[in-house]
């Protein structure tokens, strides 16, 4: 049967959903070089990162709700620190650590439980300690095997993940960027299959993806690009009695500086419901962040 997470796993289990550090995804290749992001092509902007060196600061406030199975909910605002390097062949390395938690809240089973004798969890204290690295490409697509294979993300709790992967679901750059160039008010559908790595059973995703450049602003004196990203996606498996069925949504709005082809700002909100073994449940992710220059 589905192994349900425990209190002391669950915010981390749950998080991992998002799909950037604890959940496995098949790895997309990206076909811009360096030297493009933010140039003009076939009349469309490409959007993608610099591979090259850059230190932000990112501010983030999360809100995670969950119903059915385990109800709850946690809120944190936070700052950290990406550290971005140039990976080589179209990838970057991304370091992240937390700098700041100014504030965590929790309600019902996501609130951690304190172990007989001992005081409360100090999620402060815990969330500070998150640290790890990824390697994405120019788009921000997660490198699922070359992130596993990083030194920094070696050391793991025994009850899942650990906190540098939940750290790192909300710390990073925005993902998910189109690939082909894009005209300013056009929109471009596709398709696509992903498997989720759901409490070790693989989940094939059908995901229906829509991308809309909604402008490109110049009147600050930096060209800024807004984009839109909307997905759909579901999928199903059953394993002798494992059986997982899983369905999502999400919007993404990111606004990306094209001369520095650094992020701005960008806003996520996801929502995951399925059901295991005959048990409902939903996840809503809601994620504002900020980047600003690091020294």
């Amino acid at each position: 049967m589905v192994r349900l997470p425990t209190r002391s796993a669950l915010v981390l289990a749950l998080l991992g959903a998002l799909g950037v550090a604890a959940c496995e995804k098949t790895p997309a290749t990206a076909t811009n070089s360096p030297s493009e992001g933010g140039a003009t092509q076939g009349g469309g902007t490409v959007l993608a990162y610099k591979a090259a060196p850059a230190k932000l600061k990112q501010n983030v406030q999360v809100s995670v709700t969950n119903s059915g199975v385990f109800a709850g909910s946690i809120k944190f605002d936070a700052t950290g620190l990406l550290a971005v390097s140039d990976a080589g062949g179209g990838k970057l390395k991304v370091d992240y650590s937390m700098l700041e938690v100014r504030s965590v809240e929790t309600t019902g089973q996501m609130t951690p439980k304190p172990k007989e004798g001992e005081p409360a969890p100090d999620l402060k204290a815990r969330l500070l300690t998150g640290k790890g690295a990824r390697v994405v490409d120019l788009q921000g697509k997660l490198d699922a095997d070359a992130t596993k294979a990083l030194p920094e993300n070696a050391k793991q709790d025994k009850d899942g993940p650990g906190v540098g992967a939940l750290v790192g679901t909300f710390l990073g750059l925005p993902q998910d960027l189109p690939i082909a160039a894009m005209k300013e008010g056009e929109e471009v559908k596709l398709s696509k299959q992903e498997t989720e790595d759901f409490n070790g059973l693989k989940l094939d995703m059908d995901i229906d993806l829509k991308y809309t450049l909604v402008k490109i602003d110049a009147s600050s004196g930096k060209r800024l690009a807004e984009l839109k990203i909307e997905s759909e996606g579901s999928g199903a498996q059953e394993s002798g009695q494992m059986q997982v069925s899983l369905n999502t949504s999400s919007e993404s709005t990111v606004v990306l500086d094209l001369d520095s082809q650094l992020p701005v700002r960008a806003h996520v909100e996801v929502t995951q419901a399925g059901e295991a073994q005959k048990q409902t449940f939903e996840v809503r992710f809601v994620v504002d962040a900020t980047y600003e220059t690091a020294t």
